[in-house]
């Protein structure tokens, strides 16, 4: 096997007949894993562009997942070597269309997903958790420019489905803008994208409010 990915929870090998295994880091619990992949076949069954996932399984012991081999480079980096700013911003938009078009009851919520992050640490927030609206879209939940690929024809794939939950749109919307945008002063040089991006959705910062407070505190946790 051949390591061509590392993260904070997994390294991606290369294990040929253009598969990768993506392998969670020792002592990583099964269940989040179990999650990601029935996630990712949800996802692959409504027809998504997104790569075949084949199996979970075990190495060493410990847990990963089969997925097809998705050649080429994240979206951000296809926008900055090929300057098709226009471009890439509907295939963003555009995917996220996609999924949200989709609806899936039996996804876990993403206030339950949130809850799940935050557990015992913050208590005081599941109030306002259970004031948010419901619904039952399907949500990536980690949906950025990162977690697209591109090849050379400019054909791209999303990837990355371990958050993916059901609720409403906004809420996905939300947290991709608070992802881009970033917890605190905001970079005046992303401004333009952000305003292209609510536009393309068709929802103001307004919108997306009532979720900043409770994604932020979500994902405070999630990066520990």
């Amino acid at each position: 096997m051949k390591l061509i990915g590392k993260g904070n929870t997994a390294e991606v090998f290369d294990i040929g007949d253009e598969k990768i295994l993506k392998l969670f880091i020792a002592g990583y619990p099964k269940e989040p894993v179990e999650r990601e992949f029935n996630n990712a076949k949800v996802m692959e069954n409504f027809g998504l562009p997104v790569p075949a996932c084949y199996e979970m399984t075990e190495k060493d012991g410990r847990f990963g997942i089969v997925y097809e081999k998705v050649p080429g480079i994240d979206l951000y980096n296809y926008i900055v070597k090929t300057g098709e700013f226009q471009k890439g911003l509907e295939i963003l938009t555009g995917f996220q269309k996609l999924i949200l078009e989709k609806e899936c009851a039996h996804l876990m919520s993403y206030k339950d997903f949130i809850k799940l992050v935050i557990g015992d640490r913050d208590p005081a927030v599941f109030e306002k958790i259970d004031r948010l609206p419901d619904g039952n879209n399907v949500c990536h939940g980690d949906f950025h420019p990162f977690n697209i690929l591109v090849d050379d024809n400019g054909n791209a794939k999303i990837i990355d489905f371990m958050n993916v939950c059901r609720g409403p749109r906004l809420y996905d919307i939300a947290r991709s803008y608070f992802l881009m945008r970033g917890d605190g002063p905001v970079n005046p040089e992303i401004v333009p994208l952000l305003q292209a991006y609510l536009q393309l959705h068709q929802v103001t910062e307004a919108d997306l409010e009532p979720f900043f407070e409770v994604i932020a505190i979500c994902h405070k946790w999630e990066m520990l």
